[in-house]
């Protein structure tokens, strides 16, 4: 698996880092969700390259306030996915280390993101509906709107996480 988080660079929706620190955190409740997918892409040569993971609510402020698009984030004072540490951002990488073609880049507001977009190039549904086989066979549920969201199904009973709960701060 790859991590690169997006957000600990300039090269995402807000224009900025939003990550001082590009730490890559989940709850223990996740991370063996995680290893599952990255076993099941093993065999068809595939690896997953992690955008986000955990996204401390400091984070989930900045991002809101740059684009505060609720169809693609979560309202901070409702807390997201990500800032309770059980959600992923991510795409599949084939066996040269390239990003398989998924239509749009990650985090690309727009309504071409969704799953089960026809108006994007039959590759493109492939590898979507690729990633979402693996990740939901590993037990992640998707977001209807972002082909590169998986989060816990019960994503809402963690209670949401800052800077300050964290080993390491982030922002």
């Amino acid at each position: 698996m790859e991590i690169a988080l997006a957000y600990a660079t300039a090269d995402n929706i807000s224009g900025a880092p939003v990550y001082r620190n590009a730490r890559c955190y989940l709850r223990r409740e996740a991370a063996p969700l995680l290893r599952r997918a990255v076993e099941l892409a093993a065999p068809l040569g595939l690896r997953l390259k992690l955008f986000d993971a955990l996204r401390p609510t400091e984070a989930q402020w900045k991002l809101w306030r740059a684009r505060p698009d609720p169809e693609f984030l979560a309202d901070p004072r409702r807390g997201s996915p990500h800032s309770r540490g059980v959600a992923v951002d991510l795409t599949l990488l084939d066996g040269e280390g390239r990003e398989l073609d998924m239509g749009t880049a990650f985090d690309a507001f727009t309504p071409l993101s969704h799953h089960g977009r026809l108006d994007v190039g039959v590759e493109a549904q492939r590898n979507r509906l690729l990633l979402m086989g693996l990740m939901t066979a590993a037990g992640w549920d998707f977001y209807r709107n972002e082909w590169w969201h998986y989060q816990m199904f019960d994503a809402r009973r963690f209670r949401v996480l800052a800077d300050a709960d964290l080993p390491a701060p982030m922002t």
